[in-house]
C-alpha cells in the first residue's frame, strides 16, 4: 500500500469517528429519558399563566396553542393583493403623454426599475385597474411630455389606500 492510500484511508477513518462522535447516540426507548418533575406552583408563574376573565360568558372560542388548533374559514385566502381603480385625466397642453405608475423609495424618489405600468397614452383621458399589494404602500404618477423632454416631468403621489384614485394632471 502506498503512502497516499495510507493517508487517504487514514483521512477517511478520521473523518467518520468525527461524524460519529459529533452526531451522538440514544436510544428511541422512552424509558431512558430523565424522568420530568413538574414544577411546584409559584407567585411568579402563577401570575404570568392565564386566567379566566370572570365577565366573559363562556362562549368564546378556545384559544389556540397549536397551529393544528387553528380554525381558518373556507373562503379566506392568504391574497393580500388588492385591485386599484385609476382614472387619469391629461391636460390638453401635453401633446404626447407618457404616463409611469410607480413606487415610491423612503425619500420620496421615483424608483424607475419598479413600475406597475408605463406606456405612451393616445387620448386624454385613460382608465386602469392595478393589483397592488403590500409592498407598494408608496406609489406615485410621473408624466412626461415626450414632445418637450427639456421639461421635467410631473409627479403626483397616490393615495393607494382608497379603492379608487382619480389623477387630474
Amino acid at each position: 500500500m502506498t503512502t497516499q492510500q495510507q493517508w487517504l484511508r487514514g483521512t477517511f477513518y478520521a473523518s467518520l469517528m468525527a461524524l460519529l462522535t459529533a452526531c451522538g447516540g440514544g436510544s428511541d426507548d422512552d424509558s431512558a429519558a430523565a424522568p420530568q418533575t413538574e414544577t411546584p406552583p409559584t407567585a411568579q408563574n402563577q401570575a404570568s399563566s392565564p386566567s379566566p376573565d370572570p365577565q366573559s360568558d363562556g362562549d368564546e372560542a378556545p384559544t389556540a396553542q397549536t397551529t393544528a388548533d387553528l380554525a381558518i374559514d373556507a373562503d379566506f385566502t392568504l391574497d393580500s393583493q388588492r385591485h386599484l381603480a385609476l382614472s387619469v385625466s391629461l391636460p390638453e397642453a401635453v401633446q404626447r403623454p407618457y404616463l409611469r405608475i410607480c413606487q415610491l423609495d423612503s425619500n420620496g424618489e421615483v424608483l424607475q426599475s419598479r413600475c406597475l405600468w408605463q406606456g405612451e397614452l393616445s387620448d386624454s383621458a385613460l382608465q386602469l385597474r392595478l393589483q397592488v399589494g403590500p409592498q407598494h404602500a408608496q406609489l406615485a404618477a410621473q408624466l412626461w411630455d415626450l414632445a418637450q423632454l427639456d421639461q421635467a416631468p410631473r409627479l403626483q403621489p397616490l393615495a393607494v389606500q382608497s379603492a379608487t384614485v382619480n389623477l387630474v394632471f
